[in-house]
């Protein structure tokens, strides 16, 4: 029954973490052409309006995205510092965020994990140590050209530093906490610019630095 899946979906957006980004709940199927099942295909607004009615919303990234809300609703926007630790993969995950934490938006956000045993030489330093990694930096909301100095009434939050402070900070939990001498950083190729600015080369398809 159609309750049954939806109340399924709502209980697991109630739970979901928030360093999990819900890429689709359902294929974007147009309803002729469902044959059976539920045959709704707007269920994320569905569920997004339920919650509401019950006074809760989706911790998960996509639901949190300031893209995904209008700034110019909002006011007195208090951006802190936020981390999450959890083991993965046999290593250890910090997810660093940059959110208003009151009002759940979030604007730039990295995946940062201390490898524990990496099967690529890159990610080793000169003695053989495992590298940490950062896995993911984003900087959410609608990209704007450089130069452009939009400020809050907008949807953007690109090019105000907020992926230079995560990565300042990501560097200092790899040297002071984990203990280890380098970084490297899973980069696309034109993004490799941007990383040598603070000291990155080029190491493989990685960006490394030392610490």
């Amino acid at each position: 029954p159609d309750d049954v899946f939806t109340d399924l979906l709502l209980e697991v957006k109630k739970t979901i973490p928030s360093w999990v980004r819900i890429m689709r709940i359902q294929r974007e199927i147009e309803m002729e052409n469902i044959l059976s099942g539920y045959n709704s295909s707007n269920i994320r607004q569905i569920l997004q309006q339920k919650l509401r009615e019950q006074g809760l919303q989706c911790n998960c990234i996509r639901c949190r995205e300031v893209g995904m809300k209008k700034l110019a609703n909002y006011k007195d926007i208090r951006i802190t510092l936020k981390r999450i630790d959890y083991d993965s993969s046999d290593g250890k995950e910090v997810f660093l965020s940059l959110e208003d934490y009151d009002k759940k938006i979030l604007f730039a956000f990295l995946r940062l994990r201390k490898l524990a045993k990496p099967h690529r030489p890159e990610l080793k330093d000169n003695e053989g140590n495992p590298s940490a990694i950062v896995r993911e930096l984003h900087v959410l909301g609608q990209v704007v050209d450089i130069g452009n100095n939009s400020d809050f009434t907008t949807t953007t939050s690109q090019h105000k530093g907020y992926g230079s402070r995560l990565l300042e900070n990501a560097e200092k939990i790899v040297k002071n906490e984990f203990g280890l001498n380098s970084i490297s950083i899973i980069s696309a190729i034109g993004t490799r610019q941007y990383y040598k600015k603070f000291g990155y080369r080029l190491n493989g398809p990685y960006v490394s630095k030392d610490l």
